[in-house]
């Protein structure tokens, strides 16, 4: 006869079904969070992509359906954005001579918020040059 025990193991003891468990139980933890946040960082990027997209066509709206005036308006979009657009006269390193000239230069800012209070914003600017009869 050899020298073996009839009772040599046949399967896992306990404690190695429970190591294992642990171990998968992290796994899924850490995958799990990892898909949050790559679910999280998709929808900001959505978000800001539509803002993005909704201040440029502010800022190309502004002055093309009614001559630029220096103020503030404001306004809501769908899917719970909103827009602000300040329009001013832009006189940065103008020489004073430049009021003679038959062309007017405004600087444009447009920003388009969302979230809770509008937390969240992405801000486009400009500086537009219009024919001194077109102007406000």
């Amino acid at each position: 006869m050899s020298g073996k025990s009839s009772n040599s193991r046949a399967g896992f003891a306990l404690v190695e079904v429970l190591a294992a468990l642990v171990l998968v139980l992290m796994t899924l933890g850490v995958v799990y969070q990892a898909y949050g946040t790559a679910f999280d960082t998709a929808a900001r990027a959505k978000h800001v992509t539509e803002a993005l997209l909704a201040a440029e066509s502010k800022l190309a709206e502004l002055g093309a359906l009614r001559p630029l005036r220096a103020g503030a308006s404001s306004g809501t979009l769908a899917d719970g954005y909103s827009w602000s657009a300040v329009v001013s006269a832009y006189s940065a390193g103008l020489r004073s001579d430049l009021d003679v000239m038959p062309v007017r230069a405004f600087d444009i800012e447009v920003t388009v918020a969302w979230g809770a209070r509008a937390h969240q914003s992405v801000t486009l600017g400009t500086i537009r040059v219009v024919p001194r009869g077109r102007d406000g």
